[in-house]
């Protein structure tokens, strides 16, 4: 393989994991692992870890940048008499600011809103997805989550990820789909699918998008702002 690569022995058992993150190839190898093994399997991944590289760099966000609803944007920044964000009604995001800021004071700001819109969007969309549905769960939870984007209890609640802002609207709509059809078939089988469909024909496609774009679960961890 041509690109630079890092090797860090770990405690690992068996299995050798690539990481790749700010156009860096980072091998995470168990201790006593040769270098010819290392390099053997890089060569074998050289076009998943391109793919990877190139993927990952289109991801990567600006600084005031940040994806809203499926489409990446950047924040317009204003002087005014008080700190807030807001959301115009073509859906740009914008914040207004009356005193030099830090950029973790603008990110912890951004938080609150976040909180905020994602509990009163989110929530309406899914009372909305409950009519259609006539799925009723007991309590719906949001939460801010880095490995399911939602959730169903046994005890018939419904758990949803805050960062389903980041997706697409037709995506966040299957995702609240999703979870309220457990609340009828707690599995994933033909009858739970068929009951998907119903309510969400093209499933399939939001599946799609999201896999893709699975790294919006995280994408907090990337967002960085400043005046």
């Amino acid at each position: 393989m041509n690109h630079p690569f890092n090797i860090k022995y770990t405690k690992r058992k068996n299995s050798i994991a690539l990481k790749i993150a700010n156009n860096q190839v980072t091998v995470l190898a168990p201790i006593g692992t040769t270098y010819f093994t290392i390099n053997d399997l890089l060569n074998k991944k050289a076009k998943w870890i391109q793919n990877k590289i190139v993927t990952t760099k289109n991801q990567e966000l600006k600084r005031n940048e940040l994806y809203l609803f499926g489409q990446k944007q950047l924040i317009n920044f204003y002087p005014a008499k008080q700190n807030y964000f807001s959301l115009t009604p073509d859906q740009q995001l914008e914040f207004y600011y009356n005193k030099q800021l830090s950029s973790l004071e603008i990110k912890f700001l951004f938080s609150k809103w976040q909180q905020n819109f994602a509990h009163k969007y989110i929530l309406a969309r899914t009372t909305e997805l409950i009519k259609l549905t006539k799925l009723s769960p007991c309590k719906i939870i949001l939460k801010q989550t880095t490995s399911q984007w939602g959730s169903c209890s046994a005890t018939k609640n419904i758990s949803l990820c805050m960062n389903l802002l980041y997706t697409k609207k037709t995506v966040l709509d299957y995702v609240i789909i999703h979870e309220l059809c457990h609340l009828k078939e707690m599995n994933h089988s033909k009858n739970f699918w068929q009951l998907v469909e119903k309510f969400c024909p093209n499933y399939k496609t939001e599946v799609e998008w999201l896999k893709k774009h699975n790294f919006l679960i995280e994408y907090d961890k990337e967002l960085a702002f400043s005046l």
